[in-house]
């Protein structure tokens, strides 16, 4: 009897030591892995360190800017991203340790600036090493613009050339030179694209109407014609971030079923239940709701793509 109590002891510490010794081995083996696609993804080719040398480093708070930023630089840069989706909101977001040495080590800082990821930009220090590029700022935007700058497709081509000057300068190596350009202009034609069709569809939107849940997109709105019907009140407590009051809905809510508006765009990565009695009543009054987001989707390569979506849905 002690015996089989003794023996029975032996075999739970054994199953034990075993069971411990598995996670342990498991735990090494999940983390060499981690180990080796972290290395992977900062691994340079040779063809691609005899062309550039070695990669600029890019750090881009989001990935509107991210996205473009790499299709500007092609393989002569690397662009990390902060914020690469769309369920952060990087008006709250509160940066890791992790992202502040990730911004410390670039040489090249994208932010968006007008308070938008003033997050980033205040944990900066810069020198001729380390380079912010505050895109607010060099369009000479000030407190209180709207921030969305990525949906104003001027701003989008001041971006694409600004990013190909910056990368030309940082590199002596005449063959990236020659990457950066053939880069650029590949991104140029499609730029010039996406502003062809903005132009000519705008022929279909020029003086209509739209509302807006937030202020997301105006500028796109606007650069094809579109007048903002979006009550006052409503737009101001949206933008600053206040409490809308029942009266501000109900104009905005008015407007809605009179159908005094032809689009409704519509945010869909901050919605609320006002902002979702603003959708019903639209699609109750048969206006055209057009839904967009601040960050791109993953869907989509870079904001060139992105937003030529977005317009093709607008005229469809």
């Amino acid at each position: 009897m002690e015996n089989n109590q003794v023996s029975s002891k032996v075999s739970s510490k054994k199953i034990v030591a075993i069971v411990l010794a598995a996670i342990l081995v498991v735990g090494i083996i999940v983390g060499v892995f981690i180990g080796i696609n972290a290395h992977q993804k900062n691994v340079v080719s040779e063809e691609v360190k005899k062309t550039c040398g070695e990669p600029i480093k890019v750090v881009a708070t989001v990935n509107q800017w991210g996205s473009l930023a790499k299709s500007v630089g092609g393989d002569c840069v690397q662009v990390d991203t902060i914020i690469s989706g769309t369920g952060i909101d990087p008006h709250d977001y509160e940066p890791t340790a992790d992202d502040i040495s990730r911004i410390s080590n670039a040489d090249i800082i994208i932010a968006n600036g007008l308070d938008y990821d003033d997050w980033a930009t205040k944990s900066i220090t810069t020198d001729q090493n380390h380079y912010l590029f505050d895109i607010g700022d060099t369009l000479g935007k000030k407190a209180g613009d709207n921030p969305h700058l990525w949906y104003d497709p001027n701003n989008l081509q001041y971006v694409i050339e600004t990013l190909h000057d910056l990368y030309k300068n940082r590199t002596d190596l005449d063959s990236a030179k020659k990457a950066f350009d053939e880069s650029y202009k590949a991104v140029s034609s499609r730029m010039t694209d996406l502003t062809n069709k903005i132009w000519q569809d705008s022929s279909n939107t020029n003086g209509k109407n739209y509302a807006a849940s937030e202020t997301v997109a105006n500028y796109l709105a606007e650069a094809m014609g579109m007048e903002n019907k979006t009550p006052e009140n409503y737009k101001n407590a949206a933008e600053n971030g206040s409490e809308t009051s029942p009266q501000d809905l109900n104009t905005f809510l008015s407007i809605l079923k009179n159908k005094e508006v032809d689009f409704l765009f519509y945010n869909t990565q901050e919605t609320t239940s006002m902002t979702d009695q603003i959708k019903t009543t639209a699609e109750d009054a048969g206006v055209k709701i057009i839904d967009v987001t601040e960050q791109k989707p993953d869907n989509f390569t870079d904001t060139i793509d992105w937003i030529s979506s977005i317009v093709d849905n607008i005229i469809a």
